[in-house]
């Protein structure tokens, strides 16, 4: 039996209203509805507690249930998570150009619902109807030469004969072994340094020759071997050009097959720090319009220099939907155009020829004119406006959600941090500023509470786990880049505080976990409005992302790691 029919059957065995189940899971009437339907099947958290709220209602009804007897109940509503590869299906219908449409009518499953799947927020609720709709799809519209080595190509299967058990393995995996990108490009994010990584590479600006013939460079660049080359050269004479002018970059062409290229890769980033150690502003125009994996991939090169100050994150509203993708380099040294349907078919022109570079800047213009911006960074030199923001947000009604790498500053007592603060031998002066910053900050989660919900994860540790990995004052909001660490007392009188600060609210809903799932970033999300990723270490910035395909990534992420979000 499907987990549909075991749920209905133990309901009906045991007297138990779906009211109640709601009520006592937190799962909503109409999510119940459709799990009892089997529209939609639970993942494994959300049938935890459904399981735990079953065992709940089964005990106050006075039923003793033998071991055996619970036992039963557990396996029958116990759902072992079978993962969808969320990213793969995303990957599929971007390579393959699917009507979305077409799709939905051969599967009998609405548009709506189908784009939930693709994004990550639903799973297909029958895996063989879901399988035999999408690959009668397949053999009816992709049977091409061109369409089936795509599919030999993403699927590492060279032989599609047996088209259902391939996509079955693809999508699903016997091995259930997910490529984690978001939770990659969130760690790596977490784990860099940029003080380390402007460091690593020893060189110097470098010196502009009184002769140097660029043409050397310059010319039509085919294929993907090539495609680095041009993409390398552009910034080589960039650094070589006298011009301060900023950089220009938009690439809608897939960023996968170049990313596994490591030589090339570190020569490539070693060159943005050159130009950036240079001083030169980078103006970037990303392509978020393509599968999950490679959007992270792109992103997780970037958003860590953002810290830097001198890169603008820009994102066109409009995607384009040519087969072909386009890419657009421009500084005052150098000029790099190109166009591909596949990588093998790019042909890219580099050039510094004046003609030529002013019909590039013409693009510019027009591209930035459609461009909005990406996220809004804030820095230590934009701080007023960083604080603007938290003001205007405590006043707006919505739900919130936080990751928290330490305990919340907001639940801290004035004495207890004069007393961490006098210990760490902190000046009046700056003691003051923060104790000044912990009342504003409590004071606008005061606000935020009187209006709305808060749910927050934060680390509950044993001394052993304590001692392990010390946590640190969260300062991040007084873009106070010193770490002050708690005692192990510290830490529990504080865990006490902020268990007493959420009796205290009952808008606030603490989860508590083990360890922490970040050290040096919090996640801060104002449900389908907005993302803050907030860096700790040096130099402290807050990333605010506003981009829906960003936000729902990042949102899904976080609730996988509390396990359910009502």
């Amino acid at each position: 039996m499907d987990f549909h029919e075991h749920l209905n059957a133990v309901m009906k065995k045991y007297h138990i209203s779906a009211k109640a189940v709601s009520e006592l899971s937190g799962i909503s009437t109409s999510a119940l509805s459709r799990y009892r339907k089997g529209e939609r099947t639970p993942d494994s958290t959300a049938s935890q507690h459904i399981l735990s709220a079953v065992l709940r209602l089964i005990g106050q009804k006075g039923d003793e249930l033998s071991e055996e007897e619970q036992l039963s109940i557990q396996n029958a509503l116990t759902r072992k998570e079978s993962v969808f590869h969320t990213e793969h299906f995303d990957l599929l219908i971007s390579k393959l150009n699917i009507s979305m449409t077409k799709l939905s009518g051969q599967i009998n499953y609405s548009l709506p619902y189908l784009s939930s799947i693709r994004s990550g927020k639903n799973q297909p609720a029958d895996r063989e109807r879901f399988l035999n709709g999408l690959c009668a799809y397949l053999k009816m519209y992709r049977q091409r030469e061109s369409d089936r080595q795509i599919l030999q190509i993403i699927t590492g299967s060279n032989n599609l004969d047996n088209l259902s058990g391939i996509m079955e393995q693809w999508l699903w995996g016997t091995d259930t072994r997910k490529h984690d990108s978001m939770g990659n490009f969130l760690h790596s994010l977490d784990s860099f340094d940029l003080n380390q990584y402007m460091t690593m590479f020893h060189f110097e600006t470098p010196e502009i020759p009184k002769e140097l013939d660029m043409s050397q460079f310059c010319g039509n660049y085919v294929g993907t071997e090539q495609m680095r080359n041009a993409e390398l050269n552009f910034f080589r004479m960039t650094l070589l050009s006298a011009s301060t002018e900023p950089i220009f970059m938009h690439n809608e062409m897939s960023l996968t097959d170049m990313a596994q290229d490591m030589e090339f890769n570190k020569n490539w980033m070693m060159l943005i720090a050159m130009c950036l150690k240079k001083g030169l502003h980078l103006d970037m125009i990303h392509d978020l319009d393509r599968p999950a994996e490679e959007m992270l991939l792109g992103l997780l090169a970037w958003i860590p220099l953002y810290m830097t100050g001198q890169i603008s994150p820009y994102y066109l509203k409009t995607a384009n939907r040519s087969p072909y993708k386009n890419t657009l380099y421009l500084s005052g040294g150098a000029s790099l155009t190109g166009t591909s349907i596949l990588h093998d078919d790019a042909w890219y022109t580099l050039t510094f020829a004046p003609e030529l570079m002013r019909s590039s800047a013409l693009r510019k213009v027009n591209l930035m004119r459609s461009a909005a911006p990406l996220m809004n960074i804030y820095r230590q030199d934009t701080e007023n406006l960083y604080h603007s923001f938290l003001q205007l947000e405590a006043q707006s009604e919505g739900k919130r959600l936080t990751l928290h790498p330490s305990l919340p500053f907001y639940t801290l007592s004035d004495e207890l941090l004069t007393a961490i603060l006098q210990r760490n031998g902190v000046a009046d002066g700056e003691r003051e500023t923060l104790l000044q910053s912990l009342a504003e900050v409590r004071g606008l989660s005061e606000q935020i509470l009187s209006h709305s919900q808060m749910t927050a994860v934060i680390p509950e540790l044993s001394e052993e786990e304590y001692h392990s990995a010390p946590l640190h004052l969260a300062l991040t909001d007084s873009f106070c880049d010193t770490d002050y660490a708690y005692t192990y007392e510290e830490y529990k009188t504080h865990l006490e505080l902020t268990k007493a600060f959420a009796q205290k609210h009952s808008s606030l809903q603490l989860v508590t976990k083990q360890s922490p799932q970040f050290r040096n970033i919090r996640i801060k999300c104002k449900l389908h409005e907005w993302v803050m990723i907030s860096k700790s270490n040096a130099p402290t910035t807050h990333f605010v992302i506003r981009h829906p395909k960003l936000i729902a990534a990042i949102e899904n992420f976080c609730a996988g790691q509390i396990g359910f979000m009502a």
